[in-house]
């Protein structure tokens, strides 16, 4: 009684529990091992994540894990953004590109019980509330690449490649020379990744 409410507060119990199981004895290689087992037994879904019969690890985008509340807003508010500087600069000068996962892209690597978010349905629904001409999707263009590594093997990040495909859609848009990936000079810095 008498005390302020911390919200920052933990009950030792709590801390005590959270320290107990990130210094768990030889923690890093019993998780090194069930994931190995998982694996092993052909398990393609593990803690999330989508484990694909080449290699890649797809992060699972689930309907749960979104707060539509504020997904409305932040869309509501990127169009506004948009529009505002459209009408200032004019819509050929405005561009918003959202690029989707892998989750959406990869889809022939996932396995055939996967579900998650629709991101298309997302992407579609900000589009739509965009002044004419400011959306520059590029979602067919990644597609036509989907059998390049245009995605990391282990995150949801493109390539420098998936990168540069997107790029070619932006000058297309643009009215710019599109550049052809025989154009372009690539070196590989590291295979330790």
């Amino acid at each position: 009684e008498g005390v302020e409410k911390n919200e920052d507060y933990l009950p030792m119990g709590i801390v005590y529990e959270e320290y107990i199981t990130d210094q768990f004895f030889l923690r890093d290689g019993w998780i090194k091992l069930k994931t190995i087992a998982e694996i092993v037994l052909n398990k393609q879904d593990i803690n999330g994540v989508y484990i694909t019969n080449d290699g890649y690890l797809v992060e699972r985008h689930e309907d749960s894990k979104v707060d539509f509340e504020m997904l409305e807003k932040s869309l509501d508010r990127l169009a506004q953004f948009v529009e505002k500087h459209a009408k200032r600069l004019g819509a050929d000068h405005v561009k918003v590109m959202l690029v989707p996962t892998a989750s959406e892209i990869l889809t022939d690597k996932l396995p055939p019980f996967a579900t998650g978010f629709d991101q298309n349905g997302m992407i579609d629904d900000l589009y739509s509330r965009l002044p004419e001409g400011t959306a520059l999707d590029v979602r067919e263009a990644l597609k036509a690449h989907a059998d390049e590594y245009i995605f990391y093997k282990t995150d949801h990040h493109w390539t420098t490649l998936g990168a540069f495909y997107a790029y070619q859609e932006f000058c297309k848009a643009m009215d710019f020379a599109v550049p052809e990936l025989s154009d372009v000079e690539q070196t590989v810095v590291s295979e330790d990744f």
